[in-house]
């Protein structure tokens, strides 16, 4: 599907699973659950400064997770639930100071918690 839909051809806030914001056309929020897709997640998403929503539900994502996405301090809304990623929670999900929902399960995370997850101000679901 974003094979056929994601093209330099045009604008980006045309992509599926793509939204831009009206005000700056910036991509705020990204939602990619369900679409079969496998691999590592790039480090470089972690510079889309904007996005408030990434939603990567039930995708075959492996690998672990880049310490860049927890630098998104505008992120409100986090899913990276049914994936297939390993290693530990980063501390600096700590950081993510806006979060309000976050939904990490059925991976295959090993550790602890970070206890940084204990600064994040807005009540998470």
């Amino acid at each position: 599907m974003l094979a056929n839909n994601w093209s330099t051809s045009s604008s980006v806030c045309t992509w599926v699973g793509v939204t831009c914001d009206d005000r700056h056309n910036r991509v705020h929020r990204l939602d990619l659950r369900d679409m079969n897709l496998r691999g590592p997640i790039s480090p470089s998403l972690g510079n889309m400064s904007f996005l408030v929503f990434l939603k990567l539900r039930n995708n075959s994502f492996r690998g672990e997770l880049p310490e860049e996405i927890f630098r998104m301090r505008r992120l409100k809304h986090l899913d990276l639930s049914f994936n297939k990623f390993v290693g530990g929670i980063p501390a600096t999900l700590g950081d993510l100071s806006e979060l309000q929902y976050l939904a990490l399960s059925k991976n295959n995370f090993n550790g602890f918690i970070p206890q940084s997850i204990g600064n994040l101000s807005q009540s998470v679901e």
